[in-house]
């Protein structure tokens, strides 16, 4: 477990590339952030992964490309990492 007591933010990891990308890292032992602009698509995937693989993961709805999202995901980190 290579990332075990680590967390991950992963932006677009609702789907595709991003999405595979926590599933790999929670298959190591990370905790997750589901970061995605869809919220229900972040929520889907983030139960998905929790179930899968018995670790810590939240999600959250942001637009990285803007900065208050980017702001809003970079807090959720350090308040404890529950933003669903």
């Amino acid at each position: 477990m290579r990332f075990k007591d680590k967390v991950a933010i992963i932006t677009g990891s609702g789907r595709g590339i991003g999405k595979e990308t926590a599933r790999r890292l929670a298959a190591e032992g990370a905790s997750i952030m589901i970061s995605d602009i869809n919220f229900d698509t972040a929520r889907e995937t983030a139960k998905e992964i929790e179930r899968s693989f018995k670790t810590k993961v939240s999600s959250i709805q942001t637009d990285v490309k803007k900065k208050r999202g980017y702001l809003r995901t970079h807090g959720m980190h350090h308040e404890g990492l529950r933003a669903d």
